[in-house]
């Protein structure tokens, strides 16, 4: 068949058309597509930028309240403690004197059961009943006020004390007499060591309400004496710097014999030229009136007769430090010294929540520096609160626990601390 040649070309014309038309509308659907998709990821990055849909992050609690653990860190501090062990022989009310082995500054002391107490030269005094056994002293960083005073009274002036019908004189050199009951029994009692005289170049008078001490001191040496309200014992001590040969020398009067033992006692001026040694107890009485004293040392002397007039003894060992009593009697018939035995026992440290932290308020919001936080601690003696985690929405990370707090005389109360942090 044959078509007229203008027919052919509009039908040419017509395809041509077509399908340069069809290419065009493939063409803008690309391009649509491309547009769509520009716009959707503006508005997604939009969203996200100015909307901030609330996505949790996986915080585990530990982390969440690290902060509020290391502000209630700054509230511990440490106790240490010891038992003060004692076994007496003695049925009443006695003072004693317990060297205490650790350097601890009395105005961060704690005495249990509660009583007056002095700690001077390395001692700790106190009185004490013949059926208490155990006593628990404690150390802290606390500075201690208010503590109880003593209803008893010892009369005392700068140098003299009296107690219990005991009066003791004090010169430049230490104890010049010693009268019990209106008799003087001993005087003029210096010490030497190393066979040097102890000559003091000063001294002190402190008055502690249950007790009076008069202190000597020369150089690195030093002569202590207590009397105690309510008993008739005196303390004597005299303390160097190293081992020395110390020897105490004193005169007695108004007294006939002494007794050590079953070997040893008889006429005070029959005491052997060589003394004898290896005691710690020692009796002077007058054999009519049957008053005496009783010298009870914390270590084995020796005694010797000393040159210088009748009745003047020496006692002498080999030491850096000795002390002794001295005790007042009324009957010689039943010598006895009612003493007693003193030891710590090992020292323990407790770290824990300071209760005394927690007198004010907001003691931790300087720690933290933050707002929607909470604590709570709860313990038998003392509740502390502080924060608020607030209303608004938002995770919450709670922790609760037990811990302890420690008192500055050793006493520990199991405590709940409740933490709560908002994030």
């Amino acid at each position: 068949m044959f078509f007229p040649v203008e027919r052919f070309k509009i039908w040419l014309a017509l395809d041509c058309d077509m399908k340069f038309c069809a290419l065009g509308r493939r063409g803008d659907s690309h391009f649509d597509v491309v547009i769509s998709l520009a716009i959707f990821i503006v508005f997604m990055g939009w969203f996200f930028a100015f909307v901030q849909p609330q996505f949790s992050k996986s915080i585990s609690p530990r982390t969440a309240l690290a902060g509020l653990d290391a502000a209630i860190s700054s509230a511990y501090w440490e106790v240490e403690y010891s038992v003060l062990f004692l076994e007496s022989e003695d049925k009443g009310i006695f003072p004693v004197a317990a060297e205490l082995p650790f350097n601890w500054s009395e105005d961060h002391v704690e005495f249990l059961p509660e009583r007056d107490f002095k700690i001077l030269d390395g001692m700790l005094f106190f009185t004490a009943s013949g059926n208490e056994s155990k006593f628990i002293v404690a150390h802290s960083g606390l500075n201690i006020t208010g503590r109880m005073s003593s209803q008893c009274r010892i009369y005392s002036d700068e140098n003299s004390f009296t107690s219990s019908g005991v009066r003791a004189e004090f010169g430049p050199k230490g104890l010049n007499s010693l009268e019990y009951k209106n008799n003087t029994v001993m005087g003029n009692l210096y010490f030497f060591l190393n066979d040097e005289e102890v000559i003091p170049e000063n001294h002190t008078s402190e008055y502690s309400g249950f007790a009076v001490f008069k202190g000597f001191k020369a150089g690195d040496n030093s002569i202590l004496y207590a009397g105690f309200c309510n008993s008739s014992r005196v303390f004597t001590m005299v303390r160097s710097n190293s081992e020395k040969q110390v020897r105490l020398r004193f005169f007695l009067k108004n007294m006939t014999h002494y007794y050590v033992d079953n070997e040893r006692y008889g006429p005070i001026d029959e005491i052997p030229a060589g003394g004898f040694g290896n005691f710690s107890r020692l009796f002077f009485y007058d054999n009519e009136t049957g008053r005496g004293i009783a010298i009870a040392f914390n270590t084995n002397v020796s005694l010797n007769r000393s040159e210088g007039g009748e009745n003047v003894l020496d006692f002498s060992v080999l030491a850096k430090s000795v002390y002794f009593w001295i005790s007042p009697f009324d009957n010689a018939e039943n010598l006895s010294f009612s003493g007693y035995r003193s030891w710590f026992g090992v020292i323990r440290k407790v770290r824990a929540l300071n209760p005394y932290f927690f007198s004010g308020r907001n003691k931790f919001s300087h720690l933290i520096n933050r707002t929607g936080y909470l604590i709570n601690i709860t313990c038998p003696s003392f509740n502390y609160s502080e924060g608020t985690v607030g209303n608004e929405i938002a995770n919450i990370y709670a922790r609760t626990f037990v811990e302890y707090a420690v008192y500055d005389n050793g006493r520990v109360e199991r405590c709940i601390v409740h933490e709560e942090v908002s994030q």
